[in-house]
């Protein structure tokens, strides 16, 4: 998971930096490939972390009314952990 979630920020530094520069704009094909690689890194490394939240939280579903009280975070919350921890 750890090294997904890595991969996905190493391709979102690659998109900022390249917006960065005058000559991406909005329809440089170089841009519009480095974004979508780097959505594809995002999704595989959700997968991966929704994965681990399964297996080691045993199946909890954090969208549960109740899940504030069971001291499982919220989707939200998996998802701003995941990009800190890259």
């Amino acid at each position: 998971m750890k090294d997904a979630i890595g991969e996905w920020h190493d391709w979102e530094e690659l998109v900022r930096i390249a917006s960065k520069r005058s000559d991406h704009d909005g329809n440089c094909l170089l841009l519009v490939e480095l974004k979508r690689n780097a959505k594809s890194k995002y999704h595989h490394a959700l997968s991966h972390t929704l994965k681990l939240r399964k297996t080691c939280l045993h199946g909890s579903n954090p969208k549960r009314k109740d899940a504030a009280s069971s001291g499982v975070p919220r989707a939200p919350v998996w998802e701003v952990m995941a990009r800190l921890a890259g």
